[in-house]
Parts: structure tokens; sequence; C-alpha cells
């Protein structure tokens, strides 16, 4: 059993044997004496603590916590005694030094490291670094980076990555390992008094790494300026859309002869339940939108101006206070208005029956509100919507074929709207008006349908179901496309052989012969 003593060597904490630990602090104190006899020597003895520290690290694991004699024996013949080389014009001669170093036990060769190379640099040093680390002529490595540059447009990136990951040697030692070279107090020595002869090496890296400061502080400087024009006109553009949005009347158009559908004024007027829900509403959007808008518009003008805003803590508190009140102006009145959507009823008017024909012949009436040739895929919702005195017109009735139950033509209207309850939605949809007109076996559709007003909008629908029996024929006429959903089981009828007669044949409709 041995006693063991802590210790802490270059800011790292080591536990070693008592007697270990006696001829450490022997050799320590003859190396700090040795050294404050030469130029630079408390460079050279942090260099060589932060070494030992290392060594050190490098023989403990997880089997072994402690540093015993034999380590401390290697460490020191690793790093070589102090009386081993000249430090000073007092001590021996060269001759003598130099067979005594001969003496050491061990030969060790260190890892090499790769570090930017900031003693040959042209810019911060990554192309020498690498070269070293390579063993190669850094013409090879920067002529590389050249061709990444000007062939592929990566080299500026790659190269501000490696400055920044590889690190910038900051002793001696680590330039030591940079070069591969033993880290032992014989090459420390040379390696200050490398860097003592040739200070130059530094004056020209501070004046690169300036160069290279200034020229990415005037690139971000006007790149920064360009940014914040652009932040100004594009946040200057949304507020005019806002306000217009907000104040103005902003309608919806078809590429269909250009008429006119409700306006989001209007349409907001029929969502709504009431005008307070609907005030709130627009408040709300205002405000969460104009808000980030204006944050928008006041940092470009802060990026083109380079002007301090020395009340940005104010306009922050209150930006954030606006937005917040947006955004609860904007949970009450949505809050509300999904209510009203919360529950779907729908019922069922048995139009036709017609078991005395064999064909009928089925059309869409002229469009007085919107288009003939409305396409549900190129139409939104409010653009096949228009907003009257005491109705609101819906552009958007669906036709469906399915195969008839039995032998006979079944015409079924079904109407659908959502509500506050069941009662309020099965009301609403009992209030929806759809027109239909038979003359024999002709039968036209209306391509649109209206409800009340101040049933407001609740997602009305109505769909017309035409079931036709196995063997008989129906005829589309030109203007059906205009209500033309699908088929049942979702198979859609080709809308370019409308106009003509197809037979239903199982559950399918066969183009006639």
């Amino acid at each position: 059993m041995k006693k063991t003593v802590s210790v802490n060597i270059s800011g790292f904490i080591f536990n070693i044997e008592e007697d270990a630990y006696e001829i450490m602090l022997e050799y320590l104190n003859t190396l700090k004496n040795h050294l404050k006899k030469t130029e630079g020597g408390d460079e050279i003895y942090t260099d060589i603590e932060a070494r030992i520290a290392e060594l050190f690290q490098e023989r403990l694991n997880d089997n072994k916590q402690v540093i015993t004699l034999d380590d401390v024996n290697e460490v020191i013949s690793i790093i070589g005694k102090p009386e081993e080389y000249l430090f000073d014009e007092d001590m021996e001669d060269q001759t003598q030094s130099e067979s005594t170093a001969e003496e050491v036990d061990f030969d060790y060769d260190v890892e090499r490291r790769v570090f930017r190379d900031t003693d040959h640099s042209i810019i911060g040093g990554v192309c020498s670094g690498i070269a070293r680390y390579f063993d190669v002529d850094p013409v090879i490595i920067r002529l590389a980076f050249a061709l990444l540059f000007f062939g592929f447009g990566t080299g500026i990136l790659l190269y501000i990555i490696l400055w920044i990951i590889i690190p910038e040697p900051k002793s001696n030692a680590d330039r030591l390992k940079m070069h591969g070279r033993p880290v032992n107090m014989e090459n420390l020595k040379d390696q200050f008094q490398k860097v003592k002869k040739n200070p130059g090496r530094r004056k020209d890296f501070k004046r690169s790494t300036d160069f290279a400061k200034d020229v990415g502080g005037n690139f971000f400087k006007v790149f920064g300026k360009i940014v914040g024009f652009a932040m100004i006109l594009g946040s200057i553009v949304a507020i005019i859309a806002l306000f217009s949005l907000t104040f103005g009347s902003f309608s919806f158009y078809t590429d269909q002869g250009n008429f006119e559908s409700v306006n989001i004024h209007e349409f907001t007027g029929i969502l709504f339940q009431t005008k307070v829900d609907a005030f709130l509403a627009w408040a709300g959007v205002f405000l969460v939108s104009l808000v980030p808008i204006t944050a928008i518009l006041l940092t470009g003008i802060q990026l083109v101006t380079e002007l301090k805003n020395k009340y940005a803590k104010v306009i922050g508190w209150t930006f954030a206070g606006l937005f917040t009140l947006g955004v609860i102006f904007n949970v009450i009145a949505g809050t509300q208005t999904l209510r009203e959507f919360s529950n779907q009823s729908e019922f069922e008017e048995r139009l036709y029956q017609i078991g005395d024909q064999d064909e009928i012949y089925i059309d869409v009436m002229e469009d007085q509100y919107f288009s003939s040739n409305v396409n549900y895929d190129d139409f939104d919702l409010m653009e096949l919507i228009q907003l009257h005195d005491d109705y609101v017109y819906i552009g958007y009735p669906e036709l469906t074929l399915q195969a008839s139950p039995d032998t006979n033509f079944h015409v079924i209207a079904i109407y659908s709207s959502r509500g506050i309850s069941n009662k309020s939605a099965i009301g609403k949809a009992e209030n929806i008006i759809y027109e239909v007109e038979r003359s024999g076996n002709q039968i036209l559709f209306s391509p649109y349908f209206k409800f009340p007003t101040e049933d407001k909008f609740r997602n009305q629908q109505v769909e017309i179901v035409i079931q036709v029996p196995n063997g008989k024929k129906i005829t589309f006429g030109p203007n059906t496309r205009r209500i033309l959903d699908r088929l049942d089981d979702d198979r859609e009828l080709d809308l370019d052989k409308v106009n003509k007669t197809y037979e239903m044949r199982g559950k399918n409709l066969i183009l006639a012969d």
C-alpha cells in the first residue's frame, strides 16, 4: 500500500504516488530554476508542464487511476532533464549537452496533429496547416482550393469551414505536434528560437487577418444594406396590401368572363354570427399581420442606416402586447365560429321516380350569376359565392350518378349544412332552395342554389343523385359538365364525352353504341 498525493498540473488534477510526487516536484523545480536563465523560459516551462499533463493522461485508464514512479521516470525521459540542454551561455557547452542527450532511454514518437500553420500563412493558415499534416508542399493544397473555387464554387465555403474547425497552434508544443516532432525540452527550445528569429511571420499573419476582417466586414456591411432595402420594400408592399385588404374592397375573379364574386368583407359578413365576432376577427388578423411586418420594416431601416434604436425595448414590448392582443381576438372570434360548424345534418328529397322511360336527357340551365363553363379544379370556394339582398347564391351543386336499385330512374336531392346543433344544422339545410325542371324525359338542373342571408354560411351543400336502371340510357347535355361531379365509388366520367348517350350496364355507365 502506497500513499498518494493529489496535484494540479496545467489545470488537470492527478493522483500520484508520494515517492513519484517527490521526484516530479524536484524535476519541475529544477526545470523552473534552469529556465529562469534563458529568454522565453516561462513560455517553455508552460509548454513542458502542459505536455507532462498530456503524457500523464495517456497513462491513465479505467483500470489505472494513479500515476506511479515508473510513469514519472518515463515522462521525464521523454521530456528530458534540464541539465541535458543549453539554455544560457553560462551553462555547459553544446558538445557535452548533445552527448548527454543521447543517454535518454525512451524514444517517443508523437502523433502528428493538424493545426492552422499561422506562421506560414497567407490568410488563415488552413492550406499550410493541411500541407504540414500530409507533409506536402503548401502550394499544392492552395492550388486545390483555387480549383475548387473557380471550378465548382465551393472553395471559399470549404476554406471558411476549415478555418472555423481547425484550431490555431497556441504554443510551441502545438507547433511541434503539427510537424510530428516529439515534444521535449530540446525541440521546445529549438522551436522557441525559430519563432524568436522570425517575428515577421506573426506581423504578416496579423496583417492578413486584419485584411480579411476588413474585406469580410465591408462585404457583410454592403450585403446587410441590400437585405435592409429588400426588407423595407417588401414590408411597405405588405403593409399597403394589408391596409387595402382590411379597409378596402378586395374581390376574387375567375378566368371566365371576369365576373366578380363575393369580396372578403362580404364573406366575413356571412361567415361570422355577429358583427362583434367579425370585428374581433378582422382586428386580430390585422394586428397579428401588422406587428411582424412592422418589425421587418424597422429592422430593414436599422440595417440601412446603421442607427441604434434606443427605444428597442419599448417597441419590442409594445409589439409583443399588440401581437398577443391580436391572437386573443382571433381565439375569441374563431372559437365562437367553430362552434357554429360543430354539427352537420342532411336530409333527402326524392324529386322524381321515372319508370315509363327507357332513356332520360339531362342538362344544366344557363348560369345567370357565375358561368356555364365552371371547372371545379380551377375555381375556389369564394369565387362561386355571391351575396344579394336576401339570399346567398352558391355555384357548386354536385351531380352524382349511381346504379338504380330497381327498374326506375330516381332523382334525389340531398341538402346538407352545419350548425351549432343538429337542430340548427337541419334547419339551415331545409332553407336551401334549388331549382329542378322536368318535361317528359328531359330534366334541367340549376347551376347554383341559394339560402337566406340570415342563415349565414355554414357549408351548405346540394348534391343531386341520379340512379339509372340497368339496361337503360342517359344522355348528358352540353352544360352538364357544370355540375357533374362523379360516378358512384368515385369513378369519374370523362368530361369530354358529355353531350352523348350512356347506358348503365351493371354498375358501370358505358358509352352507348
